[in-house]
């Protein structure tokens, strides 16, 4: 799953968009900026730079100077220093949503489509031969690693979407009712609702999970048990 935070490392990575980090619902960045040597003093000239490549962004705080001694190597005994930069994203999005338009027009893009995008006013998604109506109706109750809480309200049949990452372990209710999960632009999690107020659940469940603790502890004890008596055994063959 993802998170309301973003961390931009100097690492390869994919870039980021204001687009991608709405859909995302990450609120936060953070990344490394790098010191030349103990007396540089462009820091600031360089957080101005890096706001003004991300213009979506809000400079909010950065660290002290610091190492990191086993990943950044100058030489011997000597590391890269950084400070760590920390931005908001402007107009930031929920990370739960409700679109509307789910009769049937345009079903794949909504599951598969990758170039969805997000409009200026947060009022639409548009995929490459639709667009879809967005309503921030939703919110998430509770959140846990293996158990999401939602409570949604829908003007007609819609999609509610968590954009947290789609894996086919999760499980999705709707008032209680298991319902089918599906993809939401390829990567986001969704399911039908219908007109109405909702309570949604996600919840996480590992296949063959508890079967195998189960043989595990199992297993250890029957172990532990011929431990012992090969110990007794051991032990009256010695008298």
């Amino acid at each position: 799953s993802n998170t309301e935070i973003w961390f931009a490392g100097i690492m390869s990575r994919p870039s980021f968009d204001q687009n991608s980090l709405q859909l995302l619902g990450v609120k936060y960045v953070g990344k490394f900026i790098p010191i030349e040597d103990e007396n540089d003093t462009q820091l600031e000239k360089r957080i101005n730079n890096y706001i003004e490549q991300y213009p979506f962004l809000q400079y909010l705080d950065h660290s002290v100077p610091f190492e990191l001694p086993y990943e950044y190597h100058r030489g011997p005994d000597q590391f890269q220093r950084f400070f760590f930069v920390v931005s908001r994203v402007k107009r930031d999005f929920p990370r739960v949503y409700v679109i509307g338009d789910a009769d049937g027009l345009g079903q794949d893009e909504i599951k598969w489509s990758m170039d969805a995008t997000l409009s200026d006013d947060g009022n639409h998604i548009s995929t490459p031969n639709y667009s879809y109506p967005v309503y921030q109706t939703a919110k998430i109750v509770s959140y846990e690693p293996e158990k999401i809480s939602i409570t949604a309200k829908a003007t007609a049949k819609s999609h509610l979407v968590l954009s947290d990452i789609y894996h086919p372990f999760w499980e999705a209710y709707v008032n209680g009712q298991k319902v089918e999960i599906m993809p939401v632009f390829h990567i986001f999690r969704g399911v039908q609702i219908e007109k109405g107020i909702h309570r949604v659940t996600f919840r996480l469940k590992v296949p063959w999970f508890y079967e195998t603790v189960g043989l595990s502890i199992a297993f250890f004890l029957l172990g532990i048990f011929f431990l012992i008596e090969k110990g007794g055994a051991n032990k009256r063959l010695s008298l």
